[in-house]
């Protein structure tokens, strides 16, 4: 997701609304929209599945451990997207990063206990 993606979601975020651009309301909210929206418009579930893993870049300080866990649910939700647009190579690529960011979300509660 490079920087075109974050002033993408500046422009899904107005200024002045009060939500951050790296906040778990933003992250579920753009999940959610883009099940909604993606039923109709499969490109525009895309954009919004991408833009919600976007609000998640550079916020490991704001989540802390839970950014594993959100990072595996915005690639599912991502590679569902994908699938319902039919593009099933690119729905297998992202269901891979959300099973890694699972595992990694499992490894790290092992050591935490």
């Amino acid at each position: 997701m490079a920087g075109d993606s974050r002033s993408a979601l500046r422009r899904a975020v107005p200024a002045g609304t009060g939500v951050s651009l790296c906040s778990t309301v933003l992250f579920d909210l753009l999940r959610k929209v883009s099940r909604l929206e993606g039923r109709k418009k499969r490109q525009r579930g895309i954009e919004l599945a991408k833009l919600a893993l976007v609000s998640l870049e550079r916020s490991d300080r704001v989540f802390g451990d839970r950014i594993h866990d959100l990072r595996a649910h915005g690639w599912a939700w991502l590679g569902n997207a994908y699938r319902l647009a039919l593009d099933f190579s690119e729905a297998a690529a992202a269901f891979e990063h959300a099973v890694l960011a699972g595992n990694l979300v499992r490894v790290l509660n092992t050591k935490k206990t």
